[in-house]
C-alpha cells in the first residue's frame, strides 16, 4: 500500500538515521548543500540526480533510492578519511528511526560505488570531496 507520509519524509528520515555521524564532522552534516562560508570539514548528502525518484516505489509501502555522501575537507587526506568513518556507520547496518508524530521507520544503506569530484577553488584556498553512493532503502518497520 502507497504510504504518502513516508514520501513526506524520506529525507527527515535519511537526516536522523546520520545521527551517528554528527560527532565526526562536529556537527555540520547537511543536506543538498552548506551554507555559505562554512567551516571544514562538512558532510553532505543528496539524492543522485533522477535516480533516487526513479527508484521511488509509488505502490509499495517502501521507498528505494540512491543517495550519495560527499565529505568535503582541506584536504583529501582528511576527506577519505573522515568519509571512511561514515561508510563504516552506514554499510549494510539497520536503523530503526522515531519521529514525533510518525510509526517508526526501518533504514539500511548498502554503498554501491565510489564517485570522484573535482577539487574546487575557494577566495582562500582548495576543498576536496570523497564521495560515497549508497542505495537506501526505507520501510516500516512493522513491514
Amino acid at each position: 500500500m502507497h504510504d504518502p507520509v513516508l514520501y513526506a519524509n524520506v529525507w527527515k528520515i535519511i537526516g536522523r538515521s546520520l545521527s551517528g555521524i554528527l560527532p565526526t564532522y562536529s556537527g555540520r552534516v547537511y543536506y543538498q548543500a552548506a551554507p555559505l562560508n562554512t567551516t571544514f570539514p562538512i558532510l553532505v548528502y543528496q539524492p543522485v540526480v533522477n535516480q533516487a525518484y526513479a527508484n521511488l516505489m509509488l505502490n509499495d509501502s517502501y521507498w528505494d533510492g540512491a543517495v550519495v555522501f560527499r565529505s568535503v575537507a582541506t584536504s583529501f587526506a582528511d576527506a577519505q578519511e573522515l568519509l571512511g568513518t561514515v561508510a563504516m556507520y552506514l554499510d549494510g547496518t539497520v536503523r530503526t528511526i522515531t519521529i514525533s508524530g510518525l510509526n517508526p521507520y526501518t533504514i539500511q544503506y548498502t554503498i554501491r560505488e565510489t564517485p570522484s569530484f573535482p577539487v574546487e577553488r575557494l577566495t582562500d584556498g582548495y576543498i576536496y570531496t570523497a564521495a560515497i553512493t549508497t542505495e537506501a532503502v526505507i520501510f516500516p518497520t512493522d513491514y
